[in-house]
């Protein structure tokens, strides 16, 4: 009796480690006014979620990798705990949130970066108020507008409808809505279309990995 008890538990163990988390994506972060005292930074936008501060915005700072929009996010003592590098030439940097399905301190940031194209997103987990940096996700999502019923042009557009994330074994992996072309390394000499069914980003806790089947 004993012996199978054992080994129901292992296989509960089993089910409970492997269980599939997923991030889902907050339609509305609302941005707030906030007084902001960070010296040599001024901040364009400032949003609060799961009781963080996160502002975009520029920093005076001459350091070229701090070069253009940068995020920062302030604890609830408007300390900083996070910084993050220069956007360069980016008109924007958009953070979308998405939260965990089964821990309530635990969210993903995917931030839009492009100008009349996309350029992808950085991404960015919170973990219990720790932050780690994803990584670069060098893609965008194919757009065509079609004007008559011609092509009238075609470019990357962001990717955050597009995403479905979830972690599983301690991976993080960002995959792809079905029935869509993905737009890899947008507006470089290694410019391609993949299927969305056909390449996902995998996580392992210090590498982002793009993964094409």
């Amino acid at each position: 009796m004993k012996k199978y008890i054992i080994i129901l538990s292992f296989i509960i163990c089993q089910n409970l480690c492997a269980q599939t988390d997923n991030f889902i994506r907050i339609s509305r972060v609302d941005t707030i006014d906030y007084e902001n005292k960070i010296d040599g930074f001024k901040h364009k936008n400032a949003f609060r979620y799961n009781k963080l501060v996160f502002l975009v915005g520029y920093t005076k700072d001459t350091i070229p990798e701090n070069l253009g929009k940068r995020l920062f996010v302030l604890n609830q003592n408007g300390e900083i705990i996070f910084k993050s590098k220069g956007q360069m030439d980016s008109y924007y940097f958009e953070p979308y949130f998405y939260q965990s399905s089964n821990k309530k301190n635990d969210f993903i940031i995917i931030a839009e970066i492009g100008a009349e194209y996309s350029w992808g997103a950085k991404g960015y987990y919170i973990r219990n108020n720790n932050i780690y940096n994803l990584g670069y996700l060098d893609v965008g999502i194919l757009k065509e507008v079609y004007v008559d019923g011609e092509l009238f042009f075609s470019n990357p557009s962001r990717i955050n409808e597009h995403l479905i994330i979830s972690e599983k074994n301690d991976e993080i992996l960002i995959k792809f809505k079905e029935k869509e072309t993905v737009i890899l390394y947008p507006g470089t000499d290694k410019e391609s279309e993949q299927e969305s069914e056909k390449i996902y980003y995998k996580w392992n806790g210090t590498n982002l990995e793009l993964i094409v089947n």
